[in-house]
């Protein structure tokens, strides 16, 4: 029961990976101008201001979670770093926003527990015994393999260098014949 809990699991995260990756190959982020301009002054300008560079909004980046708007979050907040590095950073306070260095550990971490729940899955898919948890974890490794293949991705995962890929195919390969369609 718990193996299937954690395909479940690994098969969501599978599919929010590959949808990720796709969305990123197929559209492109809009253009973004980044001229850097405060829209809303509240009391502590620097931890509270919310900054329009072309419509960013710096707190809604620290809670995005869909793969469009991550990554057009990730564009924005990389040009509007670069506009600061040549502004030498002093002019703006968005220069100085803890938010903007935030944005990247967030996605740093959300991509840190996303390598732990592949190797849990990885873990999980070494001991099944029954068909139905054999075909379900080829098919979840297969399709990790598959986003391997991208290097972005395989650049900051861990998983994509698990030896354990090529232990389970060799340990099951008997088995794993017989589920392929003729």
């Amino acid at each position: 029961m718990n193996v299937k809990i954690v395909l479940i699991l690994a098969g969501i995260a599978a599919v929010i990976i590959i949808l990720t990756i796709g969305t990123q190959r197929i559209e492109k982020p809009p253009k973004i101008d980044t001229e850097i301009q405060p829209t809303e002054e509240k009391e502590n300008p620097v931890a509270s201001t919310v900054y329009n560079a072309t419509g960013i909004n710096l707190d809604m980046c620290m809670k995005a979670e869909g793969s469009l708007e991550i990554e057009n979050c990730t564009t924005t907040i990389s040009k509007i770093k670069e506009e600061c590095k040549k502004q030498k950073g002093s002019l703006h306070s968005l220069c100085n926003d803890p938010r903007l260095d935030g944005f990247q550990k967030k996605l740093e971490k959300d991509m840190e527990n996303l390598n732990e729940s592949l190797l849990e899955l990885i873990g999980g898919c070494m001991d099944v015994k029954s068909q139905e948890d054999i075909e379900s974890c080829s098919e979840n490794l297969a399709r990790i393999k598959n986003d391997c293949e991208d290097l972005n991705f395989s650049s900051s995962m861990s998983v994509c260098n698990d030896k354990r890929f090529d232990k389970f195919n060799e340990k099951y390969k008997d088995l794993l014949v017989k589920f392929k369609p003729e």
